[in-house]
């Protein structure tokens, strides 16, 4: 489906700037401007190896808890997330220092001598950096489809209450479940208990549930039995007068769509014509996906994509406009504000990354090089080598990238997922929830791989 784009975006340039820049890191620096610091013998890299030397005179620790904080100070990620089956040359490029944190982190043994062998390890590598010496670079290993397939089967054992979500995903993928039968049984029972009591909304929200449980019943994990599909219609039948797609209408549309199997064509129609009804005037302050225009506008297209339907989607372009009209661009990428004129973190379920799923979106509809643009520059608002110590949303973002590859259909953003993957691989997740995610992300790595 093609689509006229209105003049008015047309005629926004701005973003065809160069989008290989990054955003400036925290201190020291981010990880990413680290790493290419330390790869190329620059100045910052040096000043962080003399941070390093400072922590370890000043901070007793012993040899295993030195490795992994010193792991933490150079990632970012909380050290308790790391375990003794982490590979720590995924996140230290050189050899020498990679192995011999490695050999700490999994030992059991503790010696508070070691800590001169990890300084002197580090005067070494200081030495070398700063008269330009060539090193020996680590080697991870490489991220199969065989290998992943057994660490996602592993690890959902590791869950103590799988949701349906995760145990849908895995099915579909092939993935080998233990006892999947009773974990299914168990989500179903979680499911009822919950049909009178949750709120409307998105995530344990009725509307997610319900659009979950429509993917368990056609991918073949759960039977269509008239329960099931009654339970989906008292969980879709919840609304509260919020536009937002975190926790209104915009959402009540979404997961409508992916129920539509198991509506009545009556009042699946009713509902989004409704639906569309209300939002095509909204004009939300806020720019953002989760609580702002640019959720309603991903509704809106997402419901002309599936039914052509006119009003939502001139109501979509339209919106459109006003996105990039309050977007912020900056050394090749692009933000937005939010209603005090802050400017929102990219990570924010309001900020850039998941705007850019509006985009793609767009995209997919009309196959405008502006709003691919558009998806670009917000993406690039994240380095490369991008890490974030909070594994709910660096999940989301593993996703997201994956979106802009089936849609966009470039490898770039297949690969930049492939270091998502690989760093999740090395991570412990600290509650269930996150754990979920991990494996989320996981599972769509693995249906892109060949």
């Amino acid at each position: 489906m093609v689509t006229q784009i209105p003049d008015r975006l047309l005629k926004r340039d701005d973003v065809d700037q160069h989008v290989f820049n990054h955003v400036s890191g925290n201190y020291p620096i981010s990880y990413g401007k680290l790493r290419e610091a330390l790869c190329n013998n620059k100045k910052e890299g040096i000043k962080f190896i003399n941070y390093l030397l400072q922590v370890i005179e000043s901070a007793p620790y012993m040899n295993v808890s030195l490795a992994k904080h010193i792991l933490c100070l150079w990632t970012g990620i909380s050290a308790e997330k790391f375990s003794r089956q982490t590979d720590v040359s995924v996140f230290i490029t050189d050899s020498g220092i990679a192995g011999l944190l490695q050999s700490y982190i999994r030992s059991d043994e503790n010696s508070y001598s070691d800590i001169k062998i990890i300084r002197d390890a580090l005067l070494s590598y200081k030495h070398d950096l700063s008269k330009r010496i060539k090193r020996e670079n680590s080697k991870p290993g490489l991220l199969t489809k065989d290998y992943l397939a057994g660490f996602i089967q592993d690890s959902i054992d590791d869950v103590s209450n799988p949701s349906i979500q995760l145990l849908s995903a895995a099915w579909k993928a092939g993935i080998s479940v233990s006892n999947m039968q009773l974990k299914t049984a168990d989500a179903l029972s979680v499911i009822e208990d919950l049909l009178e009591t949750c709120p409307p909304g998105l995530y344990n929200g009725s509307h997610g549930i319900a659009r979950n449980l429509a993917t368990a019943i056609e991918c073949g994990l759960v039977p269509a039995d008239p329960i099931y599909i009654d339970w989906i219609n008292q969980l879709l039948s919840k609304e509260e007068n919020d536009y937002s797609l975190k926790q209104g209408i915009a959402w009540y549309g979404i997961a409508s769509m992916a129920c539509r199997n198991f509506i009545s064509p009556a009042t699946f129609d009713g509902r989004l014509k409704r639906y569309t009804a209300t939002l095509a005037d909204a004009m939300p302050d806020s720019s953002g996906f989760a609580t702002g225009l640019a959720g309603i506008t991903y509704f809106l297209l997402s419901y002309a994509q599936l039914s052509g339907n006119k009003k939502s989607l001139q109501a979509g372009l339209e919106n459109l406009i006003c996105l990039t009209e309050r977007a912020y661009h900056k050394a090749g990428t692009t933000h937005w504000r939010s209603p005090r004129n802050e400017l929102v973190t990219p990570w924010d379920e309001d900020g850039a990354i998941h705007i850019s799923l509006v985009f793609i979106k767009a995209y997919e509809l009309t196959g405008s090089i502006v709003y691919k643009r558009y998806v670009e520059a917000s993406l690039y608002s994240q380095e490369i080598y991008t890490i974030h110590n909070d594994l709910n949303e660096y999940a989301a973002f593993g996703n997201i990238l994956l979106n802009a590859y089936q849609s966009l259909k470039e490898h770039l953003w297949l690969g930049r997922s492939y270091w998502g993957a690989q760093v999740i691989l090395q991570l412990k997740g600290r509650t269930d929830l996150e754990k979920e995610n991990m494996l989320q992300f996981l599972l769509n790595y693995y249906n892109r791989l060949s």
